[in-house]
């Protein structure tokens, strides 16, 4: 009887574990999401992280490798030229402006006109990095008639940014969805493609 209690005791709790993890919808795994989380838009890659291994020499191609995908990708389900390309997520750190900088320059070597937009009013971090001077911020671009007059030349050929400047910060909750619907739709005038980094 011990020994049948022992049998059947382990043998539920491996039932009871099995049933959990088959429940958990966690994603560990990028494969993973087509399988369990079919409520999700479509995956287009999986950055590698730079802090798990910084001195693998493969590491550099593996991510752009992953940014040349996510632009084919992009290519095939979204066409730039229907709207901006808008990168979210709920925390910072993630690696938002990374990619919106690593699509931008892969989208200028291919020859696209290209302009970022600094949405990141909390961090500024494209307009750190691209913008030498910043004349205008995105206050003044949305309001104008010709936003794409305010947009500044990077050293990257064909790769522009709209800066985003600290009094921006304290307008945006006043920017209404028509205003930048026209604000998008009047950059898509003079640009092949607009991303944004938010």
């Amino acid at each position: 009887f011990a020994a049948a209690g022992f049998v059947g005791a382990g043998g539920l709790a491996f039932v009871a574990f099995a049933g959990l993890g088959l429940l958990d919808r966690r994603v560990r795994y990028s494969d993973e999401l087509s399988a369990k989380h079919l409520h999700v838009p479509p995956l287009l890659g999986v950055m590698p992280q730079w802090d798990r291994a910084p001195d693998n020499e493969d590491l550099p191609y593996a991510v752009a490798n992953t940014v040349h995908w996510i632009r084919a990708r992009l290519g095939v389900l979204h066409d730039p030229a229907a709207g901006p390309v808008v990168l979210t997520s709920a925390l910072s750190g993630e690696g938002k402006t990374s990619i919106v900088l690593s699509l931008g320059i892969s989208y200028a070597h291919a020859g696209a006109r290209v302009l970022i937009v600094d949405f990141d009013l909390v961090g500024r971090e494209i307009s750190r990095q691209l913008a030498e001077t910043k004349p205008h911020g995105l206050r003044d671009a949305v309001a104008s008639e010709r936003p794409a007059s305010m947009t500044l030349r990077t050293r990257i050929h064909g790769l522009d940014v709209l800066p985003a400047t600290a009094d921006d910060e304290l307008v945006a909750a006043r920017f209404g969805a028509g205003e930048l619907r026209r604000f998008f739709s009047r950059l898509r005038e003079s640009y092949d493609v607009v991303l944004v980094d938010t």
